[in-house]
Order: structure tokens, then sequence, then C-alpha cells
């Protein structure tokens, strides 16, 4: 009787010490997919993470990332959408807790393009850091929020300073 309990509990510390998850790792910044080994995360980690963005200037190619890792302790799902006259920006954030359950591609849902009443003044100037709201944009879905952004934004093709964005 003292064997088998013996052998039950070594058996226990066995799976109780074995349980780290593994997770897909890799990157690119020309993509919103890669593919990479899956790595044995640290005993603290418990989850994986797939993060995807897309960042879109009128007239310019998009611009996409994808991270593939194991997660931040406390990590959650995201998704986060602005857009503003001639720009738009999404990040997608999945969270998940089995092996290699980060595999895979990660897409955007479809955008709500109904109007929601919320209206944010806006400009856009090239090579100042400020400007004169002389528009409006109209915002949609769950963006309903409006962003005062002063930034300048460097493309092998051109260069543009963006203003005010809506946000969810």
């Amino acid at each position: 009787m003292k064997a088998l309990l013996a052998s039950i509990s070594i058996l226990f510390a066995f799976i109780s010490g074995g349980n780290a998850i593994e997770c897909e790792v890799c990157s690119d910044r020309a993509s919103m997919d890669c593919s990479g080994e899956l790595v044995t995360c640290d005993q603290t980690v418990k989850s994986c993470q797939t993060a995807i963005t897309d960042l879109t200037f009128e007239g310019l190619d998009p611009i996409y990332n994808v991270f593939k890792n194991c997660s931040d302790v406390g990590a959650k799902d995201i998704l986060y959408r602005a857009a503003g006259k001639e720009s738009s920006y999404q990040q997608r954030v999945e969270v998940c807790q089995t092996n290699g359950c980060n595999k895979g591609p990660l897409q955007f849902p479809p955008k709500n393009t109904t109007l929601n009443g919320v209206k944010c003044p806006t400009c856009v100037v090239d090579g100042k850091l400020s400007c004169e709201a002389t528009e409006v944009l109209e915002c949609v879905g769950e963006m309903t929020n409006c962003l005062y952004i002063a930034a300048t934004f460097r493309n092998t093709a051109t260069r543009k300073i963006y203003r005010p964005l809506m946000d969810k």
C-alpha cells in the first residue's frame, strides 16, 4: 500500500512539474502571419499570444506586422481601431492557453461602417506639428472618441503629419 501511494505521489510530481506551455515564436514586419518554432515557455507563463497590426495611409501600401510569442502575465484579448481622414490603424491581440494554440493566422473582424453620431474635427498638414481643423470626420461603429495626435510619419515614398483620429 505504501509503495502504491509513493508511486502515485511521484506521478503527480511529474505531472505538476512539467506543464510548461509551448508557443509558436516568430515575427514579420511585412505580413499578418508568420511561422516559427514551438518554444517551451517559462514555467510562470500560462498562455501564448498573437498580435497583428495594420497601418494604412491613403495612396501607400499598408504596413503590416505580426508577433507570436509566450504572453506576458495578465495579457488580454484586444481589438483596437483608429481612423483619420487619410489613415487607419488597427491592432488585434489574441491570447490562448493550450500548447501551440497561436499557430496559424489571426485576422481582423469586419469593420462596422455604420455612422454613430460622433464627429471629430480633423486636419492633416505636411511639415508642421499643428493645424486648424477645417473638416469633421464622422465616426463609425464602436469608434466613439476623438484623439489629437501630432507626429511625423516617414515612409520612403512620402512624409506626412496626421491629426485627430477617431478611435475605439
